[in-house]
């Protein structure tokens, strides 16, 4: 079934189709919001509007991107403001003016509960992999252990920096990593005194230690399928242990939180391990280029073509027939 609507254009009819779609990932668990393929303009505006009226009904959930866990959490640790966070962590299609005003509300809730509500769930990490040292070290976590810190860094910047699909990380370094990283681990057991701090901390290195598994697989198929399902690992994490009662979004692209039909097959992608994990439900909805092309509304209002299915990669498909990509510049990460 197609619907053709303007996106939250003001009627309060819960059943347009869209209003639909908001209502089934306000009340599941945890629900995921992808795109076809990352840099589209287009998809950005829908995406930012729809967590903007989730938020503004429930105030308690919390916004998970496909960016990186450790990234982001040194981040908010370093209380940096937002601007400077998003550049610190983000995708940089995603850092957009328009996004960050549809985050400022998580980032109001953050500063009156005192704990992330913005938050990353990627193993993978970038050249920006250096802020979780600078937090460590800002805060005065880590001191004793700081010439393990910076050699794990300098491992690091030669596997972050080079191209995942050639630069394997072997067998003995992944050992020695590991090492280090417990090492720092019981340091920082002494010398964080806050318990939510500390528990973000220790979720931050263990992060680390998956990144190491990562990097030493060769195959790219095996290294999205372990990458996707420490994605869910980390998305059950948080909602374990900070939004029990709470739901969470996920923003993502559509291959992660797509929640295909098993079929008797063990879960390979992030959505299909949300789907499989019978403690929480899921709901997935997914953005697209298709559907039908149709005049604007009054107002420059878009129109979108929507079909909801129960079987299916997704519960609801959010078609734009013609969605505008970013600039290319957009796409360079800001290394530091």
């Amino acid at each position: 079934m197609v619907h053709s609507i303007g996106f939250f254009c003001g009627s309060s009819n819960a059943q347009q189709p869209l209003q639909v779609v908001g209502e089934r990932m306000l009340q599941a668990d945890i629900a995921g919001l992808g795109e076809e393929s990352h840099g589209y303009a287009t998809f950005n505006t829908l995406k930012a509007s729809i967590v903007s009226r989730l938020h503004e009904q429930r105030k308690d959930g919390a916004l998970v991107f496909e960016s990186s866990f450790t990234q982001g959490m040194a981040a908010y640790l370093l209380q940096y403001p937002l601007d400077k966070r998003m550049e610190a962590w983000l995708y940089p299609f995603w850092n957009t003016p328009e996004v960050g005003r549809a985050l400022q509300s998580f980032v109001t809730k953050e500063e009156e509960k005192q704990q992330p509500f913005l938050l990353g769930c990627d193993v993978q990490e970038d050249c920006r992999y250096v802020v979780f040292s600078q937090m460590l070290q800002q805060r005065q976590w880590v001191s004793r252990q700081r010439a393990l810190l910076e050699k794990a860094d300098s491992v690091l910047q030669y596997y972050i920096g080079a191209d995942y699909s050639r630069a394997v990380m072997n067998e003995e370094e992944v050992h020695l990593l590991h090492g280090w990283y417990d090492s720092i681990a019981v340091e920082i057991r002494g010398t964080v005194a806050d318990s939510l701090a500390l528990l973000l901390v220790e979720r931050c290195l263990q992060n680390r230690k998956w990144l190491c598994e990562y990097l030493s697989l060769k195959a790219s198929k095996k290294r999205m399928y372990f990458r996707d399902s420490i994605m869910a690992v980390n998305v059950l994490w948080l909602k374990e242990h900070l939004f029990n009662k709470s739901p969470v979004w996920i923003w993502a692209a559509n291959s992660h939180v797509a929640r295909r039909k098993l079929e008797g097959k063990a879960p390979q992608w992030m959505g299909e391990w949300l789907q499989a994990n019978p403690h929480y439900s899921y709901y997935a909805a997914g953005l697209q280029r298709g559907g039908q092309k149709r005049k604007e509304r009054p107002g420059n209002t878009p129109v979108y073509d929507i079909r909801f299915s129960s079987q299916g990669k997704f519960d609801a498909v959010i078609f734009h027939p013609s969605p505008q990509k970013i600039a290319a510049s957009q796409w360079k990460t800001r290394c530091p």
